[in-house]
């Protein structure tokens, strides 16, 4: 569940959404539906696709792990000029674990 894989209680997002524990649950278990402002919020609290907050999978969708999502939202918070040094970073970091024949640049030639 994406409330529990992101560290949080019900009481805890029923605090940031100004509501109950109670109907928090009950929206989890799909007995109340909530409002698309909610929803946005949970996903902002979560760090999550709103896919992903609804259960909504495709056969080629992949679910992210709270880790995985968290670099994937600070990637995109950073300026472009960055975004270039980081995946370098990345790579070099991947080829120091794998080998050099297996590095970002040689599965993409």
């Amino acid at each position: 569940m994406a409330r529990e894989k992101a560290g949080f209680s019900q009481s805890d997002i029923a605090k940031e959404i100004d509501s109950t524990y109670q109907k928090v649950s009950s929206f989890e278990i799909g007995r109340t539906r909530v409002s698309v402002e909610t929803l946005v919020k949970l996903c902002d609290l979560y760090k999550a696709d709103i896919n992903y907050i609804l259960d909504i999978k495709k056969d080629d969708d992949k679910i992210l792990e709270r880790d995985e999502q968290e670099l994937l939202y600070i990637y995109r918070k950073l300026p472009a000029i960055f975004k270039p040094k980081l995946m370098g970073f990345v790579e070099m970091l991947e080829g120091l674990l794998s080998g050099p024949e297996e590095t970002l640049a040689a599965r993409e030639a």
